[in-house]
């Protein structure tokens, strides 16, 4: 494409991947594979971590309950697990609350 209006874009386009990808745990990097633009991988991960349904944060409380009873784990395999699930449980209870975006004024106590 010769349009520098395009490649100017698709190169920002690429940093700000890049740079959502890198703030990523190991776990959740399956969800940037084969993601073409940073829009693309925003809706997926919001998708993906922001369901906000009673039955999303039972399966979330069943995971952990679960996590902890298996024993054939690595201790860095149970604490990474443990960690994407806790992920995902406080993704689910910021959007929850309203809190997706962290710089929202919060109430004062």
């Amino acid at each position: 494409v010769t349009n520098s209006y395009y490649i100017s874009w698709r190169k920002t386009d690429h940093l700000v991947k890049a740079w959502i990808t890198r703030t990523l745990s190991e776990e959740v990097l399956d969800h940037a594979v084969g993601t073409e633009t940073s829009q693309n991988l925003w809706t997926i991960l919001t998708k993906d971590f922001s369901q906000t349904s009673e039955a999303r944060e039972f399966e979330m409380h069943s995971k952990m309950k679960y996590h902890l009873k298996i024993d054939t784990m690595s201790i860095a395999e149970y604490l990474n697990g443990y960690k994407l699930i806790f992920d995902q449980l406080h993704a689910y209870l910021r959007s929850k609350q309203g809190l997706l975006y962290p710089h929202q004024p919060r109430p004062c106590v």
